[in-house]
């Protein structure tokens, strides 16, 4: 029951600033229709690239969007700030799990940003721009599951960059860095697909592209039932692997902290 209160209360926290909610929209959709104008011209004369024709394409960069705004991973600011301040000596001795509160609290955040960013972009989307339906209902738990694998993906590359405050005691651009590489690197930007064989071999091999990349190519149709179910067992494997890092990491902090604090 702790953790729900703590969901809700960030749930109330994200509807008070409404007008940061029409910003977000706003400042999204206009990016969306740059990526737009970036991919007509990109497609000037061409039906077909790696697989995918262009309102494939659209359809990708506006569900890239969405999604951004529903993976959202707080836990680096939140573990930086109580650090700095002093605080997190104190929030270790309350009875429930540090590293479980923030998640609760991040998803409040997502389920606020679900309903009032990403559902408005993807109706903008479908109007304005050819943003196409996903291609059979029948891939639609597979997408599910596939966009909850990357995000707890992404939530512990979170996790183990605010730790680093522990030893560091402030983050500076850590994070910043490690949003560029995720953008880069997770096809967000630009799909893996269009990037060279062998790079695209070797990045196929981190935990990137199963964040963005694989809801998304099975959402259009690139990637198949078969190889999504394959690569969500990737994803399993990187969320036991991720997981286990940052249950070692927690405990030598946690004690880190105990032993300083007295």
């Amino acid at each position: 029951m702790a953790y729900l209160y703590k969901m809700k209360l960030q749930m109330q926290v994200c509807l008070t600033y409404r007008f940061e909610v029409f910003a977000k929209i706003v400042t999204r959709f206009i990016l969306i229709i740059a990526n737009v104008f970036l991919w007509n011209c990109v497609y000037t004369g061409q039906q077909n690239i790696s697989g995918v024709d262009r309102a494939q394409m659209i359809t990708y960069s506006v569900l890239s969007s969405c999604l951004g705004a529903m993976y959202h991973c707080g836990i680096e600011g939140s573990l930086n700030k109580d650090v700095r301040e002093g605080n997190i000596a104190l929030l270790l001795m309350k009875p429930l799990h540090l590293l479980g509160a923030y998640f609760a609290e991040d998803i409040g955040t997502i389920a606020v940003q679900a309903v009032s960013v990403s559902l408005p972009i993807f109706l903008l989307g479908v109007l304005l721009l050819p943003v196409q339906l996903p291609v059979s209902l029948q891939v639609l738990p597979f997408i599910l599951v596939s966009y909850l694998f990357g995000f707890l993906i992404l939530w512990l590359l979170s996790a183990l960059v605010g730790m680093f405050t522990f030893v560091t005691m402030e983050l500076g651009n850590m994070g910043v860095v490690k949003n560029m590489i995720v953008s880069i690197l997770s096809g967000s930007m630009i799909p893996l697909w269009f990037f060279p064989d062998q790079a695209e071999k070797v990045l196929m091999m981190t935990p990137f592209p199963y964040t963005y990349q694989l809801p998304l190519g099975l959402y259009i149709g690139r990637i198949g039932v078969q190889e999504g179910v394959r690569q969500i067992c990737i994803q399993a494997l990187w969320l036991l692997l991720l997981g286990g890092c940052v249950s070692l990491a927690w405990k030598k902090a946690r004690n880190k902290v105990l032993v300083q604090g007295g």
